[in-house]
């Protein structure tokens, strides 16, 4: 059974269907019949962050189809992947009219049980891969959505030796999913070779296994730690820096807000545009324009976020790093 913590990269769990016919939705929209929408979200609907960032952006809709739009909310409860599914089907058989899936193991769920349903995704991993979609420009299955696609771990070594020159050995900690998607025990070894670095990958699945893991792994025994925006990271990053502030160990995020909140260093995809323009898809799915005929949207602006004098335990990074950084905090 895979558990859907280790398993997501998730901006956030959540998943939309559609049953009707495409002449079915035309009349429809014709008719200024309601909307149903259904969201798949990551936990319960207060506690999902991602949920209230889409109902923040979702005002972006001109009122006379925001109006239209009734919201259905459900939780895939970041159980097995027989859970997830389980929740697909029911969103199904609630007959929505459109189906939006913001994690990549909803949207590949939604995509086994569906062939006429338009889909608007996010996913941090590569969705041809992982069976999302056929293609990221046009394709057969009326999926659209956006790919942040991050393949910054190799730099953030690169920063985090620049910010900590005397910096020799690193942990990089992630998921299994990051660890096979990135080729991490290949490329960040070889990588970390090329900056004098020695690296080790290290894989946790839920906040449990990464403690066993941390109490494993002495804390002298790695002079500084990387943290990549994976699933763990975006569940439970604040408790595992704890761990490594009480060490007093340099890190290197993915993350700009863990920054703003005290962490030394970041290096993040901007993902500011994700909600808008899943917004924006979804309003031209439902204005008549065919999903599969809309490219997959991507983002490829990295923040360096830096905070000279990080939280207590944390080491300060160098100032060299601090003058080329896109966001400081103070």
């Amino acid at each position: 059974m895979v558990n859907i913590g280790r398993r997501s990269r998730t901006l956030v769990g959540a998943v939309f269907a559609i049953t009707l016919t495409l002449a079915m939705r035309s009349d429809s929209r014709q008719a200024g019949d309601s909307i149903r929408l259904a969201f798949l979200g990551r936990l319960t609907q207060e506690e999902d962050a991602g949920f209230h960032r889409f109902s923040k952006a979702f005002e972006r809709l001109p009122a006379s189809l925001r109006n239209r739009v009734n919201i259905q909310f459900a939780s895939t409860k970041l159980g097995a992947v027989e859970d997830i599914e389980k929740a697909v089907d029911a969103a199904l058989a609630g007959d929505p009219t459109v189906i939006v899936a913001p994690s990549t193991f909803t949207a590949a769920a939604v995509r086994r049980r569906n062939r006429d349903i338009p889909v608007i995704f996010a996913s941090f991993l590569d969705p041809v891969r992982y069976a999302v979609v056929s293609s990221t420009s046009a394709r057969s299955e009326p999926f659209t959505g956006v790919w942040i696609d991050d393949d910054l771990d190799a730099k953030r070594l690169e920063v985090l030796r620049d910010a900590y020159p005397a910096v020799k050995k690193v942990a990089v900690l992630m998921d299994a999913d990051w660890r096979a998607n990135t080729k991490a025990d290949t490329r960040l070894i070889e990588a970390g070779q090329r900056l004098g670095l020695e690296v080790s990958v290290l894989s946790a699945e839920t906040l449990v296994e990464a403690n066993r893991l941390l109490d494993e792994t002495a804390s002298n025994h790695f002079d500084a730690w990387c943290l990549p925006p994976t699933g763990l990271a975006f569940l439970h990053l604040s408790a595992i820096m704890e761990r490594l502030r009480s060490w007093r160990r340099p890190v290197v995020v993915g993350n700009t807000a863990a920054v703003e909140q005290g962490a030394p260093l970041s290096l993040a995809l901007d993902y500011s545009f994700t909600w808008p323009a899943m917004i924006d898809l979804l309003g031209r799915v439902l204005n008549g324009e065919s999903a599969a005929a809309i490219p997959v949207q991507r983002t490829e602006r990295a923040v360096l976020a830096v905070r000279p004098k990080p939280a207590e335990g944390f080491p300060p990074p160098a100032s060299p790093v601090t003058r080329h950084a896109d966001v400081v905090y103070r």
